[in-house]
């Protein structure tokens, strides 16, 4: 293989973070999207965004989470 390009996809709905389900938490959609590639036969170049859109969202009450996030690297196998 030589190389790939992928996406994912994550959707949590509208959803309660407490028992009595009094805080709610709104819906929302995540994406990413990442590439790897043969540099030759024992490297290979990987790349990967998070949140691509950089959505605002929370997966429990009070916290935040990231916003977009980009990564970079090589592999290498023996």
């Amino acid at each position: 293989e030589k190389g790939n390009i992928y996406s994912d996809v994550v959707y949590s709905g509208n959803r309660y973070d407490d028992v009595a389900n009094t805080v709610r938490l709104e819906d929302y959609v995540v994406v990413g999207l990442g590439t790897s590639f043969a540099l030759n036969p024992t490297a290979r170049f990987v790349g990967h965004i998070s949140n691509l859109f950089d959505e605002n969202y929370e997966t429990a009450a009070g916290f935040g989470t990231l916003g977009r996030v980009a990564s970079a690297g090589v592999e290498f196998s023996f």
